[in-house]
């Protein structure tokens, strides 16, 4: 792969907040954590994220990334807010928006056992074993 040539999967289908206004996807270089949540200066709801970290994983995994961020807009977390937070209610915020990223990759993009498995060992390689672990309890018993 060329350096600097990414191919990135965001999803395929606009995506909304609660309120109904269009998120709103941004490339851009050196997002911590590779990929962020927010809302910018005229209320719009974005997801930044850097290609060179985004774009060294497989479809499956982007696909996780990214709805990992939508779940933080759909389900109103504040990441201003994450500052103020204890290491315990980030951590908590974090599994909440996993679960809303595995439930969109199973039930709406309809994904079986083996890209679901995918998901988790890229977790537990790129972030860690215990929030890959988390994964699993947000997987429907059928897809096991």
């Amino acid at each position: 792969m060329l350096a600097g040539c990414y191919t990135i999967h965001t999803p395929t289908e606009q995506q909304y907040n609660r309120g109904g206004v269009q998120i709103a996807f941004i490339s851009k270089a050196g997002v911590s954590g590779g990929a962020r949540a927010g809302y910018n200066r005229e209320g719009i709801p974005v997801v930044e994220y850097d290609p060179s970290f985004v774009g060294k994983f497989p479809e499956e995994m982007q696909s996780f990334i990214f709805h990992h961020e939508i779940g933080h807009i759909i389900l109103g977390h504040n990441a201003t807010e994450n500052s103020l937070l204890s290491e315990k209610e980030v951590n908590s915020i974090e599994q909440q928006a996993d679960c809303y990223s595995i439930r969109v990759l199973e039930e709406g993009l309809k994904y079986n056992f083996a890209q679901i498995e995918k998901v988790y060992h890229y977790v537990s390689i790129y972030f860690d074993q215990k929030r890959a672990d988390n994964l699993l309890r947000c997987i429907s018993p059928n897809n096991h």
